[in-house]
């Protein structure tokens, strides 16, 4: 069982890679797509002084973050596929674009890219994607050599109690260790 330490903990790390991506994207894509932004593209001009387009990128990460969290992202869910977690990255950061393209047309933003809005939201959603799916991997093989797992008794020895130990021993990333049988 977590403690409370590392569960907060777990979610840091989590965000803070998301973060990472994001900030990853942006930088990528603005390397792409320099005319597009009226400040010249580096990691310092990046996180420096105040301009609407990097106004909105910094509300779109904190709404990223957001609606990951919301979607229940950063926490390690073994039983559930990568498809439906990158499913999740997917809604979260297209709800998110959608707000931020709101928010510039309500704040009349002039020349907002567009181009760059929806090519960063494409490469945020592989960078969190692909993190999520080594994540996962990481997790299945600390998991299947042991870590954190549970100790099961199966009740019913008959043949539906020996194929659910049978598909439980199949698949070693669920953690769990078939202890016994009782009936």
């Amino acid at each position: 069982m977590k403690s409370r330490f590392q569960s907060i903990l777990i979610v840091c790390v989590y965000m803070a890679i998301d973060v990472a991506c994001i900030f990853s994207a942006f930088y990528l894509v603005l390397l792409f797509r320099p005319q597009t932004v009226s400040f010249s593209i580096s990691i310092q001009t990046l996180f420096s002084a105040a301009d609407p387009f990097k106004l909105l990128f910094l509300v779109w990460t904190l709404l990223i973050l957001f609606f990951h969290y919301i979607n229940g992202l950063y926490q390690t869910h073994r039983e559930q596929l990568e498809s439906l977690e990158i499913w999740e990255v997917v809604k979260s950061i297209v709800i998110s674009t959608i707000v931020v393209i709101v928010v510039a047309f309500l704040l009349r933003i002039q020349d907002f890219p567009r181009s760059v809005m929806i090519l960063n939201a494409v490469v945020i959603t592989v960078f969190c994607s692909i993190w999520r799916v080594l994540k996962k991997l990481l997790v299945n093989y600390l998991v299947s050599n042991g870590y954190n797992n549970f100790n099961t008794l199966i009740i019913g020895a008959g043949k539906i109690g020996l194929s659910l130990a049978k598909e439980i021993n199949r698949q070693p990333a669920l953690g769990l260790k078939v202890k016994g049988f009782f009936g």
